[in-house]
């Protein structure tokens, strides 16, 4: 009886710290695409998509890629695919490949990546700031 009170024991902890382990990968999830009111930033997960205004953005396929770079010269380094729909006009929406330093005006927006990080869901660190309407 004591070794199975034991094992019962021991899969009520683990499905304790299972369940915990899942509720922070939620709290993860949740934090994703807010901003951040004091910088403007926000960081979208590889998979995922936030609102921000007027925007929802899209992070995909992030990895080590050849781009050119904002200087016109060919680099190798971290990328990411943006798609990024105005939720008001979609005729105005934009997919484009990105890098650290990319900046890109959409509608009443520019929005600029700050850091790309690897990982099996790597993900983008973007600054957006709202501008005067960019046709």
């Amino acid at each position: 009886m004591s070794v199975l009170r034991f094992s019962m024991v021991a899969a009520f902890l683990l499905a304790l710290g299972f369940g915990g382990a899942i509720a922070a990968c939620a709290s993860d999830e949740t934090a994703d695409g807010r901003t951040q009111p004091e910088d403007n930033t926000i960081t979208v997960r590889e998979g995922t998509r936030a609102p921000y205004g007027d925007l929802m953005i899209g992070v995909s396929n992030v990895w080590e890629d050849d781009y050119t770079g904002t200087d016109g010269k060919k680099h190798r380094g971290l990328t990411a695919v943006l798609t990024i729909t105005d939720r008001r006009d979609r005729a105005k929406s934009r997919m484009v490949t990105a890098f650290v330093g990319f900046s890109v005006a959409i509608s009443d927006y520019r929005i600029g990546v700050l850091d790309i990080t690897p990982g099996e869901r790597g993900s983008v660190k973007m600054r957006i700031q709202k501008t005067k309407a960019v046709s």
